[in-house]
């Protein structure tokens, strides 16, 4: 066998990797029926799913009309219509990440599309037991109601039923979570769960091959060829836990509390707007007499808060920066990371890497950093609770990090102290101001919600 080094190198392809918006899951169908040819496919019938519990059924058309066939027509047909023309299929999501990709090669490049999960179907005919049962009850219900028929037995009442009543005596704390630990609690509670009707989609159906297209198309808009690339070194820093922006003392210098080569004579001679912006992307939580005495106290209180209010939102009287930097100043303290990969792009040898910045996590990030106003500490189960269990435990704490210092076995708080000198000062114009964030607030909630609860369901892909 030729070592890498000396093995000839025939082609070289793009590699995309293409995050989806919804939820991706491989269906691995039950063993091939002896009666089905190879390459051939069982009709979907239909199917359902309890999306809290992430169970799917799918209903299996039955391949009885085959001379490989081994069915008994006789007592199919036994059945009724409707238990012969299926099987189920039916299958729980693991609460593990698959560590899969569903790949499409065009001949150009490669794209990669993570997996949630396997779904391994299995074989379920208790639908044959519930129809047996059935149709022993209506011939019961039948034999009943001509046993009871009134104008056979005039002297007696219909519809009368003895009531047992019970006494038992109230159960422990212990016995009550033995009991919800027990197997028929958690089917019992299983069932409770209402299902939904899916519509299953297969190829050659056109939404089946648009939502193919969607996952798998490698042409990119406009703007996402315009997103400049990182370098992999820069790409690889970003995936590993930042350093972040080390805590800092109270007591510290004002130009120590900034990152960045710019000095203080060369932010004052920026325009307000400007000098405001360089001011909170460098520091990314700042309070506002540190605001003015960077700015030299040259300008009206008025005028620095319009300028902060384009670029910063404020909790306890500190200003946080609206928006995670991506700027090359802050690649060296993962900042970047923040544009969450929405697609990432592997282009030629020299391994580079294109980012597309996600509004996901950025609504996310506005709705961890608002909860600081309620709370002087913050855990991350809360702030994942919160987010809709959306983001990774470690991006919480990244985005934590860059405005929080972390107590141990309290949680996250500020970096600064309360300004409560700057609350009472200018309740006015700060409480004008929360309400204006409030509806930036509510966009990114109601986006969160929308992208937890997308659920979506494709075969053939």
């Amino acid at each position: 066998m030729l070592l890498e080094e000396e093995d000839e190198v025939v082609a070289e392809y793009d590699v995309r990797l293409v995050p989806s918006d919804g939820a991706v899951y491989d269906l691995q169908f039950p063993l091939r029926p002896r009666g089905l040819e190879l390459g051939a496919d069982r009709k979907i019938l239909g199917g359902r799913a309890r999306p809290r519990q992430r169970r799917l059924e799918l209903n299996l058309e039955l391949v009885s009309e085959s001379a490989k066939g081994s069915f008994d027509h006789e007592r199919l047909r036994s059945f009724g219509e409707y238990p012969q023309q299926r099987m189920v299929g039916a299958a729980t999501a693991s609460g593990h990440v698959a560590n899969h990709v569903a790949t499409m090669f065009n001949g150009r490049s490669l794209t990669l599309v993570p997996i949630d999960a396997m779904l391994q179907l299995r074989p379920d005919f208790s639908y044959v037991e519930d129809f047996q049962d059935s149709e022993a009850k209506k011939g019961e219900d039948m034999s009943n109601r001509v046993d009871t028929d009134p104008a056979e037995h005039p002297g007696e009442e219909s519809g009368v039923e003895a009531i047992d009543v019970k006494f038992r005596r109230r159960e422990t704390e212990k016995a009550e979570q033995r009991r919800k630990k027990s197997h028929a609690y958690l089917v019992r509670k299983r069932e409770e769960e209402a299902w939904v009707d899916l519509e299953v989609l297969t190829i050659p159906h056109k939404e089946c091959e648009d939502e193919r297209s969607r996952l798998f198309d490698s042409v990119k808009t406009e703007n996402e060829r315009n997103v400049p690339c990182v370098p992999s070194s820069d790409y690889i820093r970003m995936l590993s836990p930042m350093s972040g922006v080390q805590p800092r003392n109270q007591g510290t210098s004002v130009m120590d509390s900034f990152l960045g080569p710019l000095s203080r004579a060369e932010i004052q001679a920026l325009p307000l707007q400007s000098a405001v912006e360089e001011i909170i992307k460098r520091a990314r939580i700042v309070s506002l007499n540190t605001v003015f005495e960077m700015l030299d106290r040259r300008y009206p209180v008025n005028d620095v808060f319009k300028s902060l209010e384009s670029h910063a939102f404020t909790v306890r009287g500190n200003w946080i920066a609206l928006n995670p930097s991506a700027s090359g100043e802050q690649k060296e303290n993962g900042l970047l990371r923040y544009a969450a990969i929405r697609s990432l792009i592997l282009v030629d040898p020299c391994f580079r890497c294109r980012i597309v910045q996600s509004e996901t996590v950025r609504a996310a990030r506005d709705v961890i950093l608002y909860m600081l106003r309620e709370s002087t500490f913050l855990t991350t189960a809360q702030a994942k609770e919160r987010t809709y269990d959306f983001l990774m435990d470690s991006l919480i704490e990244e985005i934590l990090e860059e405005v929080c210092v972390k107590v141990k076995g309290t949680g996250w708080k500020l970096r600064l102290a309360d300004d409560n000198e700057v609350i009472e000062k200018y309740s006015a114009a700060l409480t004008k101001h929360r309400h204006e964030h409030e509806d930036r607030l509510h966009r990114a909630d109601e986006l969160l919600v929308e992208k937890s609860g997308t659920v979506k369901l494709s075969t053939g892909a």
